[in-house]
């Protein structure tokens, strides 16, 4: 158990939207799962951290989403869906920073939008965060 608390910090401590992005919740088709969306986009001075801006010179931007079965039971697949609103456009590689699932590229619509995003399985009682980088 105090590994995995250590991995959870290790996590919040390397992904700022993890600590402090603007959160979107995302629906899921199964009521024993929960999910969301972290967002934190940083700007830095080249003289404070020129390592930290992408290639093109935009900020660095933080996205992970975030699903939970909160049930004792698996969860074989599980669809996700989110409204448009969230500043993500494009195809996003999609990584369980966890190791409990093998994931899919998302495609986000031109209005921040996407549905029938499938994930699992899900064992009972665990969480996937899912890095999601553009590709």
């Amino acid at each position: 158990m105090l590994n995995y608390y250590r991995k959870l910090i290790h996590l919040r401590n390397n992904h700022p939207a993890l600590a402090t992005g603007r959160t979107w919740l995302v629906k899921t088709d199964r009521p024993e799962v929960a999910a969301f969306l972290r967002y934190r986009e940083t700007r830095f001075k080249a003289v404070d951290r020129p390592d930290a801006r992408a290639a093109n010179g935009r900020p660095s931007i933080d996205v992970v989403l975030v699903v939970v079965n909160l049930s004792d039971n698996a969860v074989d697949v599980c669809s996700v869906a989110l409204d448009e609103g969230q500043p993500l456009q494009g195809r996003r590689s999609a990584q369980d920073l966890l190791g409990n699932l093998t994931c899919l590229p998302l495609d986000i619509g031109d209005k921040g939008d996407f549905s029938g995003y499938k994930l699992g399985p899900l064992p009972p009682r665990t969480a996937a965060i899912i890095e999601l980088k553009p590709m």
